[in-house]
């Protein structure tokens, strides 16, 4: 039903390094969601996930929610144009009752899940991106937006 996610001393000795430059990671981050949120600001129907009073959010993913009807395309397709630059991305959570391990489960449903599975793109957010990749994942995105404006 479930998995061993304890740390191994290892594990936990790296981690623990790395609380040293965890400022820094989160600061390329959030500068990283902020140039994402730049190019979609003017883009009707695409806005950053959780941006409003992120202030002390780690942005450890950042992802974008696209609605359809006022964006004139689907998430999948900007998925699609990232995908053939060989950049990866990935629909935003699937629901856990959409699991097959929790298929037939009790649940307690509001279909707000189901809308951000439907409209979110988790966008590469990673603080070891380079300048050359985030310049790469900029461009494939202001060039798929620019085809629909």
């Amino acid at each position: 039903m479930g998995f061993n996610y304890r740390m191994s001393n290892v594990l936990a000795a790296i981690g623990r390094a790395q609380l040293q430059r965890l400022d820094s990671m989160i600061a390329r981050r959030r500068e990283l969601r902020e140039r994402y949120a730049t190019i979609c600001e003017t883009v009707s129907g695409v806005r950053v996930f959780q941006r409003d009073g992120d202030g002390t959010d780690n942005c450890w993913l950042t992802a974008l929610l696209i609605d359809p009807q006022e964006a004139g395309f689907q998430p999948g397709m900007l998925a699609k144009a990232l995908s053939a630059s060989e950049i990866e991305t990935r629909p935003l959570w699937k629901p856990m009752h959409a699991q097959p391990l929790f298929a037939g489960q009790r649940s307690f449903l509001t279909g707000a899940a189901d809308h951000l599975f439907q409209i979110g793109l988790a966008l590469p957010s990673g603080s070891a991106l380079t300048s050359r990749e985030i310049a790469r994942v900029e461009g494939t995105i202001t060039a798929f937006l620019s085809d629909r404006g």
